[in-house]
């Protein structure tokens, strides 16, 4: 669900999606991208809401504002790499991500969820 409306705004926006990084992973094989997608699957959900939403949770004294500092700071970071269109595309599936954090508080879940999906949309980049 979070992709289609994520799409719709990119394309609503005029906004190009994840072209801006594809270029750049084209050329990996799939393993690596497969590597990538774990590794960000583990370390995002780990820094973005295991570690944010915790932390900030305590300073702000407000987990629905811990929660979307943590969901803003994690759709800027993919802002560099990817572009305009990809973090508002990756802030779609942050909202998915925090509200599943929020709601089940597993990070293994996300971990799951968020690895997977990356591999998928990475593996769907590969040429043939």
């Amino acid at each position: 669900m979070a992709t289609p409306i994520g799409l719709w705004l990119v394309n609503a926006l005029g906004l190009l999606g994840f072209e801006a990084g594809v270029s750049r992973l084209r050329s990996l094989p799939a393993g690596v991208l497969v590597c990538a997608a774990a590794t960000a699957g583990v370390v995002e959900e780990l820094l973005y809401r295991g570690y944010a939403i915790e932390r900030l949770t305590v300073l702000t004294g407000s987990r629905a504002a811990a929660a979307l500092l943590s969901l803003a700071a994690f759709s800027l970071a993919h802002l560099p790499f990817w572009g305009a269109g990809s973090a508002l595309l990756t802030a779609v599936a942050g909202i998915v991500l925090t509200a599943l954090y929020l709601w089940r508080r597993s990070l293994a879940a996300n971990m799951v969820a968020h690895a997977l999906t990356a591999a998928v949309q990475l593996i769907a980049i590969t040429p043939g």
